[in-house]
């Protein structure tokens, strides 16, 4: 597994735990994340928590204006976790990476971690914002 992809799968699950507990305390506890992994994963997952969780106002605002057919609060937190990791990566990072790349890692993600269909919604809005928001 990739040094990027790793530390991708660490903040979806730091950021799903967040949402489960609404605790800020989870956003920096990485104790539980096994010591096989590179140090670079756990920076580049410390970068996008932190991203993500600074701009989560923004964030969700536009995964709910991108979501036409789901409620935001019937999202399921693991695709939501998903979307907000995904949502930093490519649109607000400093040198933002290429719709087509964050979006195979969030549907890659979504399929090891969410319900068996739902990387089909999260491929969805992402497809979107990044037709909208980066044309």
């Amino acid at each position: 597994m990739g040094v990027r992809h790793s530390g991708r799968i660490i903040a979806v699950q730091v950021l799903y735990s967040y949402e489960m507990r609404k605790d800020e305390r989870t956003l920096s506890d990485l104790r539980w994340v096994s010591s096989d992994l590179k140090e670079e994963s756990l920076l580049f997952a410390r970068f996008l928590i932190g991203g993500a969780f600074e701009r989560l106002t923004e964030i969700d605002r536009l995964i709910e204006s991108a979501s036409d057919k789901r409620d935001f609060d019937r999202i399921a937190k693991v695709d939501l976790a998903v979307l907000r990791v995904s949502v930093y990566e490519m649109l607000f990072q400093t040198q933002p990476l290429a719709p087509r790349i964050v979006i195979d890692e969030a549907v890659e993600i979504s399929k090891n971690f969410s319900a068996d269909d739902s990387y089909r919604f999260v491929n969805g809005i992402l497809d979107k914002l990044s037709r909208e928001v980066l044309k």
